[in-house]
């Protein structure tokens, strides 16, 4: 019976040693028998979470900074695809910090560190919480945009405001100096938009239109549809002051000289007084020229447009001028057109011409070929003369102009004469010394 004793106490007192091992084995932190231990863990979320868990998980963890026109869960997304992408994801532990109860590995793919895993045992269990590694940087870029004054800009669909401008007032690289003077014209400016980490989507708008001339995803330039392509072309006199868009034009910009355009005989004593004029041409321009021309006086000048585009300015018509010698030039020219209508014997035009002039001569020898013209009678729609230069006090050009009817046995014809004249000064009386005229034969019944 003792034996038996015995033997049963051994028994318990084994089965007391082979329990308490086993809970020391099963129950500390680090016993082999334990399922949970932080490496096991481990090895289970590497296979669970597979790299899409990882790619959310390091998405949720890590916020790099980036622009108000980017997105950071797409740039960390996009970082994490760059680093891990067909990459096996093995852990290893963080020397010096195994002890009893913690442990912490680096979670990796490829050359990346991506996490850092730390593992507490608390209430007799192991739990763990992970942190994102901000090891990873995307490089950034600062965007130039460069676009004309009034464009409005969008980057990645949200507007671009103007707190990104960093030039204004910025002149197109071939304006002309001409245009650099006018007291407005275009501009543009150029936006800096840094911190840029990826591939952006740039969208310029403006009324009228833009017109794209470089972009390599991170500097653009844009010009107006029309750039360059304004010109202009204004003939004046060579004393009057011409003003394009606010800028005076000086003798710099004169591109060609020219003379009164008159077929008259100048005498070599008045040539110095024929008015001359100035041609100013230029092109290129990104504004629309608005041209105006006056005297040194003030006095404003009216412009015509010539076949070929040219804004022209004349001199104004001298009131004065007219005033004392329209009466005497418009008796002339009705003497002039009763002579040729062979009223010779009542009408002596030859009277108003200098003596020995072409005109005189003129007149004189056709008096044999009009003793021949009988039984024509006249009629007159009108005899006006106009545009009065004055060529110093004592000589003058000016225009006549003669609609009349002449009416013989056999026809009727109207008449529509335009002349060309100079006068000058023969002591108190004013004289012609050269005529020219034309016949406006659309004006003509024939």
């Amino acid at each position: 019976m003792k034996k038996f004793g015995l033997i049963l106490l051994c028994l318990l007192l084994f089965a007391a040693v082979v329990g308490g091992a086993a809970a020391w084995f099963m129950m500390t932190p680090r016993g082999v028998l334990r399922s949970d231990l932080p490496e096991d863990i481990m090895q289970r979320l590497l296979e669970e979470k597979g790299p899409e868990g990882w790619r959310a998980e390091y998405i949720r963890l890590c916020h790099p900074a980036v622009s108000e026109f980017e997105s950071a869960d797409k740039v960390a997304g996009d970082l994490f695809d760059a680093a891990a992408g067909g990459s096996d994801f093995t852990f290893r532990a963080v020397p010096g910090t195994q002890s009893d109860a913690s442990a912490e590995f680096l979670v990796s793919a490829g050359n990346a560190d991506l996490f850092r895993v730390r593992f507490r045992y608390v209430n007799q269990k192991w739990g763990y919480s992970a942190e994102g590694l901000d090891t990873l940087r995307a490089e950034t870029r600062t965007l130039s945009v460069t676009v004309p004054e009034d464009t409005a800009l969008k980057l990645n669909g949200r507007s671009v405001d103007a707190g990104y401008i960093a030039e204004r007032g910025l002149p197109y690289d071939d304006m002309t100096e001409l245009e650099r003077r006018f007291d407005s014209y275009p501009t543009r400016v150029r936006y800096e938009i840094g911190g840029i980490c990826e591939a952006v989507t740039l969208t310029a708008s403006r009324e009228g239109g833009l017109t794209e001339l470089y972009s390599d995803g991170t500097t653009w330039e844009y010009t107006l549809p029309d750039a360059g392509s304004h010109a202009f072309a204004v003939k004046a006199p060579s004393d009057a002051v011409v003003t394009v868009n606010g800028a005076v034009l000086t003798a710099d910009d004169v591109t060609a000289t020219t003379a009164y355009p008159t077929r008259m005989d100048i005498p070599g004593e008045l040539q110095s007084r024929l008015p001359g004029y100035y041609i100013y041409t230029a092109g290129g321009l990104y504004s629309e020229p608005q041209i105006s021309a006056s005297l040194s006086d003030g006095t404003a000048l009216t412009p015509q447009t010539a076949a070929d585009g040219t804004v022209v300015y004349t001199l104004p018509v001298s009131q004065a001028l007219y005033d004392a010698c329209h009466a005497r030039v418009e008796d002339f020219l009705m003497a002039l057109c009763e002579y040729g209508a062979g009223h010779t014997a009542r009408y002596a035009p030859g009277s108003y011409a200098v003596g020995g002039s072409t005109v005189a001569n003129y007149i004189t020898r056709a008096r044999a070929s009009l003793y021949w013209t009988v039984g024509v009678a006249t009629s007159y729609g009108s005899i006006t003369s106009s545009d009065y230069v004055p060529l110093g006090d004592d000589a003058f050009l000016c225009r006549g102009h003669v609609v009349a009817t002449t009416t013989t046995k056999y026809q009727t014809r109207d008449q529509d004469i335009v002349y060309e004249m100079l006068w000058v000064r023969a002591g108190n009386q004013w004289m012609v010394r050269d005529l020219d005229y034309s016949y406006d034969l659309h004006k003509m019944d024939r």
